[in-house]
């Protein structure tokens, strides 16, 4: 008994019975079947192929290509987790600067008494006075590092290692003139705060006039490099894959690419919460300085489902009535010749097939 199967307006009708093809449902992505290929192209009859030419049907070529799948997502500009400063010594704060505002190695984070404290440029935070000849330690080496980035040494003089020398007091001494204070060798603990670069001022904690003490939050601060941050369920993790492009758009119509540059998973908000996956995406500067902080930026994450496989759109599938899919080819008269295919993996409109006599380029018919 032949099979029946309606494709678009037009039923065909295979002139011998169709072994079903194992399949997998539209809309799952499923690895190829492991049943055996399906039977090759069934001929079909005169009246068939005649109501199969049929110019109103649509047709799409089979295509060799990469099956990549989309999830999108509203992420916001911001300049990732800010960190506290706070005061190392018991003053009353003079100056502050505004929200915003860049400050570069060497210049001034805030003033206590009228005295600047200096944003110097490294990664271990300050921990003890320096004073001359004291013990080794890494916060010398670093010293000397920020001292010589700043113009205030001779790197092959005062050198890298972790002792104090004599090119080192010369250079703190030269540092607190310019800053303002008093000529010696020595850099207190409470006029100086390190950092691996430029900072920008993210918040204030403090007002000019207040009084504060060891301890007391003056203000946060940021990197200078604006992001954009995704947060996704834990399940989409091939979604977040870190040098993966990304493709966003604001919405004062701004459409630029990205790549994601960390990923990281972050606990919950609350006990009930699910953990979630945050994506920090690297995009150009140019775009983002236009952008406020908190702006939501629309973004398309892509997921590569399968690479160089042979697809057609999931329109194109013709559901047997005994199971299994098959696609309507167009031959070289223009006929409509149906053929049993396997399915495997499904990704957006579109789906991969394999096992049957369907080339690249052929053409399929596909409903609108």
């Amino acid at each position: 008994m032949a099979a029946v199967v309606a494709v678009g307006a037009v039923w065909l009708t295979t002139a011998q019975p169709v072994t079903p093809a194992a399949s997998s449902p539209p809309g799952a992505a499923m690895a190829p079947a492991e049943a055996g290929a399906p039977p090759s192209r069934s001929t079909l009859s005169d009246t068939t192929a005649g109501e199969a030419t049929n110019p109103l049907l649509a047709t799409a070529s089979a295509e060799v290509r990469d099956l990549t799948s989309t999830v999108t997502a509203a992420c916001p500009v911001s300049y990732g987790d800010a960190w506290p400063v706070p005061a190392v010594t018991t003053g009353t704060i003079t100056s502050l600067p505004d929200v915003d505002d860049v400050i570069q190695p060497g210049e001034s984070l805030y003033r206590i008494d009228d005295h600047p404290v200096l944003l110097l440029r490294g990664r271990l935070p300050a921990w003890r006075d320096l004073t001359p000849w004291m013990d080794k330690g890494r916060d010398i080496a670093q010293t000397k590092r920020a001292l010589v980035a700043l113009g205030f040494a001779d790197p092959a003089e005062i050198g890298t290692s972790t002792s104090w020398n004599w090119s080192l007091s010369q250079a703190i001494a030269d540092l607190r003139e310019a800053a303002g204070y008093t000529r010696d060798y020595t850099l207190p603990q409470s006029v100086v705060v390190f950092a691996p670069a430029a900072v920008r001022v993210a918040a204030l904690t403090a007002s000019p006039g207040e009084p504060v003490a060891p301890g007391t939050q003056v203000l946060t601060l940021t990197t200078t490099t604006p992001h954009v941050t995704c947060e996704i369920e834990t399940s989409q993790r091939a979604y977040a894959i870190p040098q993966a492009q990304v493709a966003m758009t604001f919405p004062d119509g701004t459409e630029a690419s990205g790549a994601i540059v960390d990923v990281t998973t972050q606990a919950g908000e609350g006990p009930e919460d699910p953990d979630v996956l945050a994506a920090v995406i690297d995009v150009a500067a140019n775009v983002l300085i236009s952008q406020d902080t908190g702006t939501l930026a629309r973004v398309t994450l892509t997921h590569t489902v399968a690479t160089g496989v042979l697809a057609v759109p999931v329109t194109a599938l013709v559901a047997f009535v005994d199971g299994g899919y098959g696609v309507a080819a167009l031959d070289d008269a223009g006929a409509a010749v149906l053929v049993p295919v396997l399915t495997g993996r499904f990704a957006g409109t579109l789906v991969e097939i394999t096992g049957g006599d369907i080339a690249p380029g052929d053409q399929v018919v596909v409903t609108p």
